[in-house]
């Protein structure tokens, strides 16, 4: 039921833009309840990113790695070795070639443990590196890096996992520091390494150290920012062009940018813009705003920052390119890992997928070639992902990464047509492991699903658990149980939001490694502190609240407003991902018109509505087909896709629950 307040907002959203009733309903279930919200939210602009500048010792690790290019240093680089890792590594490394400097780069191979290791610093030194890099790690390797600072070497750890109460000798980029002044804590590792190199590359630019004061008029006032950085360090309001004089004098080499304050001139400013020379280029007619995009803005300065934002992105041909080639790894590692697709994450993906036939990257280009289907978080979740992961988890890493790194075409060609066929053989044995352990040798209860077992891979542990949480919907752990072995590597996963990392964490001291998110990660434990871990967890979780806080649905929907239009509308809140899942609808009353049992599992819907509709509910042939054969009305709860053959676009329903209609009498 829609409120008087909510009505009032919704109305505000449909003067504004060019929008549908249900677009503004979806909007608003999703907390866009501004103008302003509603246009970065449908307008997913670069220019909306934070400045990496903001990041704690962003200011150091960009010194230290100029201080390596002037002198010649060699620079060691470790990178995890799931797909978030390999591509930092390939970020890092592009812009090193671009830098002209040297690196050695490692990442854990074989039976090696999870972070970085004592042999592996040694490692370095033989290879004659003063200063080491960690990607996707390092946060929680305290005495590793205390031994590589023992050592003379210099320390950069640029990483997104939840770090320790202490923390190690080292310049530390982590935007989940408690002390970190960065807007936005999700970004994947690969996330926070693009803001380190994009970092170094706008420090090379003519006017990275020069303040900027952007002014703009408003009403009986002049409104002013001061940017250092890309970050707005100061600003506020004065009455008159005097007064803004006299702020200039305190910023003598500044650039000043006026929007459209009078007399602006007068203020003979050594370097002026007039922001307005810009507008038609950088903030043309969104086909979505009725009126002025300014209009959307909190204050006319607020829109004057954006642009100026955006002319110093395209200052440089050798940022743009970078941004061109590298933001689609952002998108694949950012989607691989599970990171929610909110804010600036939104941002990155969205541009990395419009970039992916764009970018000069050979890897994708190939596999571009190879997956032809329309590129979006689907495609990457479930074809490119799994696809790169694969060789890491059958101990080959190597195989992913360099592929990744290949620049030759006939070269990455070969290595893709090897992954492809470790991927067939992943699948096949994972189908069977799932299928075996979803019913049988685990241990648990209904509050813990706990499988160790010595016929699951090491690299498999992660996609099994998760494959079973899916099925299970609860916690699970998956251990690989090698007989002779007494370290053991696993795996943790969870869903309905409930945040199974902060509960193992309380039991860090019993693990030799342990590192990720809230609802995924990785560990490494002695075999011997197994039964302690599941004693204390089961206690842990038994004390928890473990409810789902999912809605069943999210928006009551008649059946006949599934329409290829509908799939348009939808488009505009794509990418989908963690935190930003697909709508769900619920219609009533639904006439089923034919089904079929696939493989004996999955049931196939043909649904009559305004167009004839088809229907996937995936593993629930035995839960519905005895209700499908009466051919009764039905009430149905599902997502709406599209669905791509024979190069046809079609909407396809993705059922999440099937319940006989009530007919009222």
């Amino acid at each position: 039921m829609c409120t008087s307040s909510s009505s009032d907002v919704k109305d505000v959203l449909l003067s504004h833009f060019n929008i549908s009733s249900l677009t503004a309903d979806l909007l608003l279930l999703r907390g866009i309840n501004t103008p302003y919200n509603a246009y970065t939210f449908l307008n997913p602009d670069l220019s909306l990113c934070y400045s990496p500048f903001y990041m704690n010792q962003m200011d150091e690790a960009v010194g230290i790695i100029k201080n390596a290019v002037t002198h010649k240093r060699k620079i060691g680089i470790f990178a995890d070795s799931d797909i978030d890792g390999l591509t930092s590594l390939t970020l890092l490394t592009h812009l090193l070639d671009l830098l002209k400097v040297q690196y050695y780069y490692r990442y854990p191979v074989g039976d090696e443990l999870y972070g970085m290791t004592i042999p592996i610093i040694d490692e370095f030194k033989k290879n004659n590196i003063d200063c080491i890099i960690t990607l996707d790690s390092g946060v929680r390797d305290i005495d590793e890096i205390a031994y590589a600072r023992n050592l003379g070497m210099d320390v950069i750890v640029c990483d997104h996992h939840e770090p320790s109460e202490n923390l190690p000798d080292a310049v530390i980029i982590n935007p989940k520091l408690s002390t970190s002044q960065y807007p936005f804590k999700e970004l994947a590792g690969v996330g926070v390494t693009y803001k380190f190199c994009l970092a170094i590359l706008l420090s090379y630019t003519k006017y990275f150290d020069t303040y900027i004061i952007v002014i703009a008029s408003s009403q009986n006032s002049i409104l002013y920012n001061i940017i250092h950085r890309g970050r707005a360090i100061v600003h506020g309001s004065v009455s008159s062009i005097h007064e803004i004089k006299q702020l200039i004098k305190q910023y003598t080499s500044a650039i000043l940018f006026n929007y459209d304050v009078p007399d602006a001139i007068v203020l003979n400013h050594k370097v002026y813009y007039n922001i307005k020379d810009f507008v038609n280029e950088l903030s043309p007619i969104h086909e979505l705003v009725k009126g002025c995009i300014k209009d959307l803005f909190p204050t006319p300065v607020d829109y004057a920052t954006m642009l100026v934002f955006k002319i110093q992105y395209q200052q440089s041909k050798k940022i743009l390119q970078f941004i061109q080639d590298m933001l689609p790894l952002v998108a694949v590692g950012t989607i691989a890992d599970m990171m929610p697709m909110i804010d600036e994450n939104r941002i990155l993906v969205s541009n990395g997928i419009a970039y992916f036939d764009k970018t000069n990257h050979c890897g994708l280009k190939v596999i571009r070639e190879y997956i032809s289907k329309t590129m979006n978080t689907d495609t990457i979740g479930w074809d490119i992902s799994p696809l790169l992961n694969t060789p890491g988890r059958f101990g080959k890493t190597k195989l992913a990464a360099d592929f990744l790194l290949e620049k030759k075409s006939s070269k990455a060609q070969k290595l893709l047509q090897e992954i492809v066929e470790l991927n067939k053989e992943r699948k096949n044995i994972v189908q069977s492991l799932v299928s075996k352990f979803s019913d049988v040798n685990s241990i648990g209860d209904n509050t813990l699903r706990v499988i160790c077992s010595d016929e699951i891979p090491d690299g498999l542990t992660g996609i099994i658990a998760n494959r079973l949480a899916d099925q299970l919907l609860q916690p699970v752990l998956v251990m690989s149980d090698k007989p002779d072995a007494e370290i053991i590597k696993g795996s943790g996963r969870s869903r309905n939001n409930f945040d199974f990392f902060t509960s193992v964490s309380r039991y860090d001291h019993l693990f030799e490694k342990l590192g990720g998110h809230n609802h995924a990660f990785g560990f490494s434990i002695k075999k011997e502190n197994i039964p302690i871990l599941l004693k204390e967890l089961n206690q842990t979780l038994n004390c928890s609240s473990m409810e789902c806080d999912i809605q069943k649905y999210d928006y009551e929907l008649p059946i006949d407003y599934i329409t290829f239009e509908l799939l348009e509308e939808l488009k505009l809140f794509e990418p989908y991902g963690i935190g930003h899942k697909p709508f769900v609808f619920l219609s009533r009353n639904c006439k089923i018109s034919q089904y079929f049992i696939i493989n004996g599992k999955h049931c196939k819907l043909i649904i009559n509505g305004s167009i004839t509709l088809e229907a996937m509910a995936w593993n629930s042939a035995d839960k519905y087909k005895h209700m499908l054969k009466q051919y009764v009305p039905v009430d149905l709860l599902y997502t709406v896709k599209a669905n791509e053959y024979n190069g046809l676009i079609s909407p396809l329903l993705i059922i999440e629950n099937i319940s006989q209609s009530q007919v009222l009498k």
